[in-house]
């Protein structure tokens, strides 16, 4: 799939010297604002995930399942793939998360040794230059020829960020780091979309598991977050599952409302359960 990639738009914010690891970029022409602060097309990927996966994994058992992930640092496609989901899509409204994702596909389908998968990924991480970083190289093959082009016009633009402890969190453990390298074939298939716009995506596609962790969270109103799950709905087989929210300890007042009031008003077709061991919201069809 070809992408109409603005390098103009796409430096916008950008600054050679500037540190924008804790900065979410909106752009004030997309109709995700004011709906919430919102990351842009080209806003900084997060490098690595902070939530709870393998705990997430074990309730979902995505074994021989259909997913639709959003692709984030790539390590949920990842760790869907080691858990054996049976075909994985993946989307997000930023393009530089596809970058992050395909250096790591690239890393685990070329059986990079787990040491250099996390010393290549802390080497990207700070990288102001991907191509002309210790690990340019790498990436150069990680990428495809139009993502190569959109690096070219992206240096000097740090276009990757850290979770909040600045580390790469979420490790697999031995076993899953083999699943991974077992199960990852080649790129996952990447849908450059919004959260509002995704629907009309996948049209006529059905997933067992949608994982919309750590998205509805930057969607401010209970009502623009019933209507994308009720867009969802139409894209779950039965007995489906949306993971709604990978809620950490920061289980605040503001939030808990909101997901009270969003299960309130999909009552109708599916019960909305948080589970405590996984500190995640999950939504499951009756």
């Amino acid at each position: 799939m070809q992408y109409d990639i603005n390098l103009n738009d796409a430096r916008i914010g950008y600054k050679p010297d500037g540190d924008f690891s804790r900065v979410l970029f909106v752009e004030k022409s997309r109709k995700l604002n004011p709906r919430g602060a919102a990351f842009s097309s080209y806003s900084p990927a997060y490098i690595s995930s902070n939530e709870q996966l393998q705990s997430i994994m074990q309730i979902l058992k995505p074994a021989g399942k259909n997913v639709l992930a959003v692709a984030g640092s790539g390590d949920a496609p990842l760790f869907f793939s080691a858990y054996g989901a049976q075909h994985i899509d993946t989307f997000d409204i930023s393009y530089n998360a596809r970058v992050v994702m395909d250096i790591k596909t690239y890393m685990l389908k070329n059986k990079f040794k787990f040491y250099d998968y996390v010393h290549i990924l802390r080497d990207v991480q700070t990288a102001s230059d991907l191509l002309d970083c210790a690990s340019g190289d790498v990436v150069m093959r990680a990428v495809t020829d139009g993502t190569l082009d959109y690096l070219r016009g992206m240096r000097g633009c740090k276009i990757f960020m850290h979770t909040s402890n600045g580390e790469i969190a979420c490790f697999p453990n031995a076993t899953e780091f083999a699943a991974m390298q077992q199960n990852v074939s080649g790129r996952y298939n990447f849908i450059w979309s919004d959260l509002f716009d995704l629907s009309g995506h996948i049209l006529n596609k059905k997933y067992d598991i949608i994982y919309l962790s750590n998205v509805l969270q930057y969607v401010n109103a209970a009502s623009d977050v019933t209507a994308v799950l009720n867009n969802m709905r139409a894209h779950l087989n039965a007995d489906g599952v949306i993971v709604v929210d990978s809620l950490l300890q920061s289980l605040a007042s503001a939030r808990h409302k909101k997901y009270k009031t969003v299960g309130d008003n999909v009552s109708s077709w599916a019960d909305l359960i948080y589970d405590k061991a996984a500190m995640t919201m999950f939504l499951k069809t009756r």
